[in-house]
């Protein structure tokens, strides 16, 4: 593994400790073995893309095969919520408290992470984009995504959310990075197009 890689690994672990508890108020367990194994095969992956795509990769399948991996992976080893720390007696959790599926959880918020900073980075949307015009395609993707994720729909036998489908799907059914892939793509889409239209 090399230095770059090594580096890489450390960042992904202290961001998904990061986004579980900012996005869900939980603190994690984080394997950085895990995590350098994530780093290596969405590396390999990139590479493999590059040669397919010698013009370059497009940023929604650099998010589509990280998340893949951290969902396929498991880097995450436990996850409790911060309340049920805090209330834990003589520092014992009780039993049936620990929080799941969290990986495939944070592989969602991971998804909306890496689409802001390719945002922030002036990397999305493609071309010249004033900074303003920048926070308004931005703010237009979180309203999209808050909207879709919200929507009601099946989740395995029952109803629920979006969000929850997303999860459901990531933990009981075949998903790969292409998946991950068209939601962020559709989102890019439909928030150009309504940022043409406004």
């Amino acid at each position: 593994m090399s230095d770059s890689q090594a580096q890489s690994a450390r960042y992904l672990k202290k961001l998904l400790e990061q986004l579980m508890y900012e996005q869900c108020g939980c603190l994690s367990l984080v394997s950085e073995v895990a995590c350098r194994d994530v780093i290596i095969h969405h590396e390999r992956d990139l590479n493999r893309l590059r040669v397919i795509h010698p013009q370059g990769i497009h940023p929604a399948k650099h998010i589509g095969y990280l998340v893949f991996w951290v969902r396929k992976l498991k880097p995450i080893a436990i996850t409790f919520r911060i309340a049920d720390i805090a209330n834990a007696r003589d520092k014992e959790i009780p039993d049936g408290r620990e929080v799941a599926p969290d990986n495939e959880i944070v592989s969602v918020y991971l998804a909306q992470h890496l689409l802001f900073s390719y945002i922030d980075d002036g990397i999305i949307p493609e071309g010249p984009v004033t900074r303003h015009k920048q926070k308004l395609f931005k703010l237009k993707v979180e309203m999209i995504i808050k909207y879709v994720l919200n929507q009601q729909i099946d989740v395995g036998s029952e109803m629920g959310n979006a969000f929850e489908a997303f999860v459901y799907d990531m933990r009981y059914r075949t998903f790969g990075p292409h998946h991950v892939v068209h939601f962020v793509n559709h989102i890019i889409h439909a928030a150009s197009a309504i940022w043409k239209k406004g």
